[in-house]
């Protein structure tokens, strides 16, 4: 997720940027500015996804930057930051995700982030992202969730597999279905699937089954399953 962070004081700035990258090191930062004026040259160049901004800064405000990012495609969430309390009022006008007030602190700053409801962009950025680690002949490799299109369970371990390979790793799928809920359904007791790649399902001779874009197999699917799963490919 690119963020933004802008406040007039170059302490405050550099404690906020401190506290977000002990927080989310998997956050970009892509700017620490001391005003509106250079925050707005900062997003010409790259969109952020999320805006810490300080109410209090001389030219326009925080309040009146943040009308501003309204305007962008997504525009990014907005996180108000203050040394005054009774400032939250009017700053709320602009319908901000958060609101913390001076100095910062670790836990209020985890809680605002970990409710922020960031743009359908930045959800996919984040789930490119994710990936099945796994230990292969002494070497670390890993797996980007967003390549696989199911994992079996193969006696005690599990195949998972893409359009371009299929590597055998140790786990469970109950683990990995629990890891990466948001991506993956389970179809048959011994194979789950990501649901983002359900193009066709089908009944023959009283089985189910299910396909998958860039993967000619036809996946079998359980009448456990099969409900859930016909919802699935409906919505």
């Amino acid at each position: 997720m690119n963020v933004l962070i802008v406040d007039d004081e170059p302490l405050a700035r550099a404690r906020i940027a401190r506290l977000l990258q002990k927080l989310r090191p998997d956050f970009n930062i892509v700017s620490l500015a001391e005003n509106a004026e250079q925050a707005l040259l900062a997003c010409n160049n790259l969109v952020p996804d999320l805006a810490l901004l300080d109410i209090e800064m001389p030219g326009l405000s925080g309040i009146e930057l943040a009308e501003k990012l309204k305007e962008f495609n997504p525009p990014p969430a907005i996180i108000f930051i203050t040394a005054y309390p009774d400032k939250a009022l009017p700053a709320f006008a602009v319908a901000p995700q958060g609101y913390l007030v001076k100095p910062i602190d670790e836990v209020a700053l985890a809680k605002a982030i970990d409710g922020l409801k960031i743009s359908h962009r930045a959800q996919t950025a984040l789930k490119q992202q994710a990936a099945i680690e796994f230990i292969e002949s002494g070497i670390n490799k890993s797996v980007l969730v967003s390549d696989v299109r199911l994992v079996r369970s193969e006696d005690k371990y599990l195949r998972v597999i893409t359009p371009n390979t299929s590597v055998l790793i140790e786990g469970s799928l109950k683990k990995l279905l629990s890891e990466f809920e948001s991506y993956f359904v389970r179809v048959h007791r011994n194979t789950i699937v990501n649901q983002s790649y359900l193009t066709e399902i089908g009944q023959d001779h009283n089985k189910h089954w299910l396909k998958l874009l860039d993967f000619n197999e036809k996946v079998e699917v359980s009448r456990r399953e099969w409900p859930h799963i016909k919802q699935l490919i409906q919505q």
